[in-house]
C-alpha cells in the first residue's frame, strides 16, 4: 500500500485565516515555503510515497496560495531524494495545453523523473472564469449545460496537445478551438527546412515540442472525481488514476469497480491497486 500527502498550502494558521488578505503578505509566504520543505523532506525520510499540491489562483484571503504547484513541485524534489511530487490538480482549461506540456517535460527532468501529473477541470469561478476566458470556458459543475459541455470539451482537446506533445515527434492539430501550427504561419528557415523539421515551402507545417518528459512513458496521470460518469470513463481511456475525497465505502467501492469495467472496454485489465 502506497501512502500520499495532500497540501492546500496556507500561509496562516487556521485561527488567523479570514482575518485578513494575508495572501498579499510576501513575508509569510516565504515562511509557508520553508515550512513546506521541512515538511517535504519529513516525509521523504518517513516513507510516503507522493507529495501533493492543487492549483489554485487568486487566493488573497490566503487559504490556498498555489498559483504554479509544478514550480513547487521542482523546488521540493531539491530537497528530497525519493519522494515524488505532484499535483491534484493542474487545471487544464486555465492554461495554454502546449506550453502546459512543455513545462510538465521540463519538471519531469527537474524532479529527476519523480513527477506526478495530476488533471483537472477548475471548478472555482474567480480562477476558470480569468484565467480560461480566451477559449470562453467556464467552470466544471455548472447548472448549465453548455458551460459544463464546453468545460470538458476543452479539458479533453487540451489533454490530447498534451499527449501529443509528449510522445509524437513532428504533428499538427486543427479544431475550432486551437490549430496547430496555425495556417500560413511563415518559417524560412534554412536549416529547419534542411532537416524536415515540420517546414515546407517556407510555412510551418508541423512542429515538435522539446524536451520530451524524462519518463518513459510520461509521468502518471491521476485525476480528482466524485462521481461524474464522463470524467471517469475519460480517465479509464487514457489511463489516468482516479483519486476520490468520497469516503463513503459503497460509493468508494462502486468507482472502483466501475473504473476497472470501464478500463476493460478500452482494453486494459486493472484490478484494485493498480491505479
Amino acid at each position: 500500500m502506497k501512502f500520499s500527502l495532500f497540501y492546500p498550502v496556507a500561509v496562516a494558521s487556521a485561527a488567523e485565516l479570514g482575518t485578513g488578505l494575508l495572501g498579499l503578505d510576501s513575508a509569510r509566504y516565504q515562511a509557508t515555503v520553508q515550512e513546506l520543505r521541512e515538511q517535504a523532506k519529513c516525509a521523504d525520510e518517513c516513507g510516503w510515497t507522493s507529495f501533493m499540491l492543487a492549483e489554485h489562483h487568486f487566493e488573497v484571503e490566503g487559504y490556498q496560495v498555489t498559483p504554479n504547484p509544478l514550480l513547487l513541485n521542482v523546488y521540493l524534489a531539491q530537497h528530497t531524494s525519493r519522494l515524488r511530487h505532484g499535483q491534484m490538480g493542474l487545471v487544464l482549461p486555465n492554461w495554454n495545453p502546449i506550453r502546459l506540456a512543455e513545462d510538465i517535460a521540463i519538471a519531469d527532468h527537474l524532479t529527476g523523473g519523480r513527477l506526478d501529473i495530476g488533471l483537472s477541470r477548475g471548478y472555482q469561478t474567480r480562477a476558470v472564469g480569468v484565467l480560461g476566458q480566451h477559449f470562453g470556458v467556464g467552470i466544471a459543475g455548472s447548472d448549465r449545460a453548455e458551460v459544463e459541455a464546453r468545460n470538458r470539451r476543452v479539458f479533453e482537446e487540451w489533454f490530447e496537445l498534451m499527449r501529443r506533445s509528449w510522445t509524437e515527434d513532428l504533428w499538427s492539430y486543427a479544431s475550432d478551438l486551437i490549430q496547430v501550427p496555425p495556417p500560413g504561419l511563415s518559417w524560412p528557415h534554412p536549416i529547419s527546412a534542411r532537416l524536415g523539421a515540420g517546414v515546407s515551402d517556407g510555412q510551418l507545417r508541423q512542429i515538435a515540442t522539446v524536451p520530451k518528459p524524462l519518463q518513459t512513458p510520461p509521468p502518471p496521470l491521476f485525476t480528482t472525481l466524485t462521481q461524474s460518469p464522463q470524467t471517469l470513463d475519460w480517465a479509464a481511456r487514457v489511463g489516468s488514476s482516479i483519486v476520490t475525497i468520497a469516503s463513503d465505502i459503497a460509493m468508494v467501492n462502486g468507482l472502483f469497480q466501475a473504473y476497472a469495467d470501464a478500463a476493460g472496454r478500452y482494453g486494459r485489465q486493472v484490478r484494485p491497486g493498480e491505479w
